[in-house]
């Protein structure tokens, strides 16, 4: 179970991609033998979207109208395409804002998620930010009337957004192309509702070594805005304005800068020594898909001098409660992708 610190430290357990391309080669194999599978294409479609290449993906997908298909089959199709269309918007920032209404199309075919639904709304508006506000993220929380609040409280649930750090937590562990400036934004903000301060400055830090690697907001920035990081200040709308408010002192953020840095170190550190152990096994002729005990004995055991340097980061125990079962999540929310589509068909039939 990733901890939400894991997350926002970047250490999710992913496959390598080498996996992926492995299971792509597979299904298009199996394609070859039974080109009319569905089931085949959806497999290699998948691995495709893994890989950076919802294109590909989509390609394979069309090639499958939805009247040559079953309604469960459907359900699956019109679920991994309105994926596909929304991770090509997020991941290439001259992507068309036609993908963003496509995803939002497909999604609404049956609507599984009310917080998926947000997003989706959010960047289909493709807001635009002056430069004396702050960033707008996919929940409207930047008008939060309270973001200072340093216990859990039920903020979130009565702004309807019960479980939203949860779930953005839930989409960074599912795709890579989550791990993006918004996405950590929005859940900085969500985080900082909840009252948990610490937590939000985290996700904020991980926003400014984003703008820092040259990724950007899919918000629309005037040209005047030479800091993005400006927009990222916790503000609170007063008299009609919205006016910065203090969240943590000076001393606490440099603490958890501090804390922040020694947690990436360390998730860079545990990925790479993941990816070669996952290598020397494929090597082996052992892949994940088959063998249940594939990373059993895979634990990261960085060199003295390494240890030495970059600790494991201990995590706050007030801050470890934020834990979620990426597979069981993606599992439920798949169930339930399917179910709606079936209710849905049977209504039309009828």
């Amino acid at each position: 179970m990733p901890g939400i610190l894991d997350v926002l430290s970047g250490r999710v357990e992913r496959l390598p991609a080498m996996v992926y391309r492995l299971q792509l080669e597979a299904a298009r194999r199996a394609m070859q033998a039974e080109p009319d599978n569905f089931e085949h294409a959806h497999r290699a479609a998948e691995a495709h979207d893994m890989l950076g290449e919802q294109r590909e993906g989509l390609r394979l997908l069309d090639g499958f109208p939805p009247d040559q298909l079953s309604v469960a089959q459907r359900a699956l199709r019109d679920g991994l395409k309105a994926r596909l269309l929304l991770h090509k918007w997020l991941a290439e920032s001259g992507a068309s804002q036609g993908l963003a209404e496509q995803a939002q199309i497909a999604f609404n075919t049956a609507p599984a998620n009310a917080l998926m639904a947000r997003i989706l709304e959010w960047a289909n508006r493709r807001p635009a930010v002056a430069a004396d506000e702050m960033l707008p993220d996919y929940f409207g929380l930047r008008l939060a009337p309270n973001k200072t609040a340093l216990t859990d409280n039920e903020q979130l649930k009565n702004m309807g957004l019960a479980g939203a750090p949860q779930f953005l937590v839930w989409l960074i562990g599912l795709h890579p192309v989550w791990e993006n400036v918004d996405t950590f934004h929005a859940l900085s903000l969500a985080l900082a509702v909840a009252g948990k301060q610490h937590l939000a400055h985290f996700a904020r830090l991980r926003v400014h070594e984003l703008l820092e690697q040259g990724r950007n907001s899919r918000v629309q920035i005037p040209p005047d805005v030479r800091d993005v990081r400006a927009l990222l200040i916790p503000r609170n709308l007063r008299t009609g304005v919205l006016a910065e408010i203090p969240t943590l002192s000076d001393d606490t953020k440099k603490r958890i800068a501090a804390e922040f840095a020694s947690h990436r170190e360390f998730a860079r550190r545990w990925h790479a020594a993941r990816e070669a152990f996952a290598l020397k096994k494929l090597d082996e002729g052992k892949s994940p898909d088959t063998d249940a005990a594939f990373w059993q004995d895979f634990v990261y055991a960085p060199p003295a001098a390494a240890a030495a340097a970059v600790p494991e980061p201990e995590h706050h125990t007030s801050d470890t409660k934020l834990t979620l079962v990426v597979a069981a999540a993606a599992a439920a929310l798949a169930t339930l992708l399917a179910m709606a589509v079936m209710r849905r068909r049977g209504r039309e039939k009828t």
